[in-house]
Formats: structure tokens, C-alpha cells, sequence
């Protein structure tokens, strides 16, 4: 089980999830963006919840400067 904090906005309780589940995000894109993957999802014959799912997978978090507690780098 991993905890998800509160984030400052909404829910002000932490969570306790299974490290394997799979949670939903609303976030909000520029237009041009959510063309291109809507394209990309099209072209692959999936969501495009999928193709960020992939996105999102293949990226290191760490490589932009994020600690496992969630804070920032000065």
C-alpha cells in the first residue's frame, strides 16, 4: 500500500491505496495537445486515456527534478 497525500486542492484527507491501482486525474490540456493525441489515440486504435497511460509510464519523474515526497528541488 502507498499513500497518496492530500494535494492542497479537494480531498484534504490522505488515501491509502494498492500500489497496482490504477487512479484518475483530471487535468486540464491545451487544445492543440489534446488534438495531437487524439490522432495519436486514433492511429493506434485505443483511448487516449492509453496513449497517456503510455506516455506517463515511459517517463522517469525523477528526471524532473521530483523527490519521492513530493517536493521540489530549491
Amino acid at each position: 500500500m502507498i499513500e497518496i497525500p492530500p494535494s492542497g486542492f479537494g480531498p484534504s484527507a490522505s488515501r491509502f491505496v494498492d500500489e497496482s491501482q490504477r487512479l484518475r486525474l483530471m487535468v486540464r490540456l491545451p487544445a492543440p495537445m489534446v488534438r495531437d493525441l487524439t490522432l495519436a489515440a486514433r492511429s493506434r486504435g485505443c483511448s487516449i486515456t492509453r496513449v497517456l497511460t503510455d506516455i506517463l509510464d515511459a517517463t522517469d519523474i525523477g528526471a524532473y527534478g521530483f523527490t519521492p515526497d513530493g517536493d521540489v528541488p530549491a
